[in-house]
């Protein structure tokens, strides 16, 4: 139970209590702030295919946002056994900034689709996994009047779609 509860106070600390104000952020700075942050985790597993389009700033955390992208990619890390790819897009979609993370992983069944958001759940071995990335990050990503959906099969990969209110519509 201290171990539950030192993981989540440190979760929180991390993404929750940032210090940093909403200011007009670049989401496409935060993805490739993103990949070299993580970018030891992800070269020897993924190939990774960017296209990020002219993509208007958002208003918000820029520390916040980027612990959504790092969670996401390392998921899609860990669901990649070999031959990863991981594919991530950018790009306006009328007043809001749209961020494609997608992975041809083992993908995610429809039961648990339904759980993925849900605190502490995680499909990983115990010891793996605290089951908070997800959760901490639509949290996140509703603190920032936006939504985040996510779309899979089975043995084919999973894709999560991050939409975020632009700066100035």
């Amino acid at each position: 139970l201290n171990r539950v509860k030192s993981i989540v106070a440190n979760l929180k600390n991390i993404s929750y209590k940032s210090k940093d104000e909403f200011t007009s952020c670049s989401i496409n700075e935060c993805i490739h702030d993103c990949l070299r942050a993580v970018k030891s985790e992800l070269k020897y597993s993924m190939e990774i295919e960017l296209a990020l389009g002219d993509c208007p700033n958002v208003y918000g955390q820029a520390s916040d946002l980027k612990q959504v992208f790092i969670n996401l990619f390392i998921n899609a890390s860990h669901a990649c056994e070999v031959n990863g790819k991981l594919s991530i897009k950018s790009y306006q979609e009328k007043n809001w900034a749209v961020v494609r993370i997608e992975d041809n992983g083992k993908g995610i069944s429809n039961d648990n689709l339904e759980k993925i958001f849900d605190p502490f759940f995680t499909t990983k071995n115990i010891g793996e996994g605290t089951g908070l990335g997800l959760s901490v990050s639509h949290g996140i990503v509703e603190k920032h009047h936006g939504n985040i959906e996510v779309k899979s099969i089975q043995n084919q990969g999973t894709c999560f779609i991050i939409r975020l209110p632009i700066e100035n519509p």
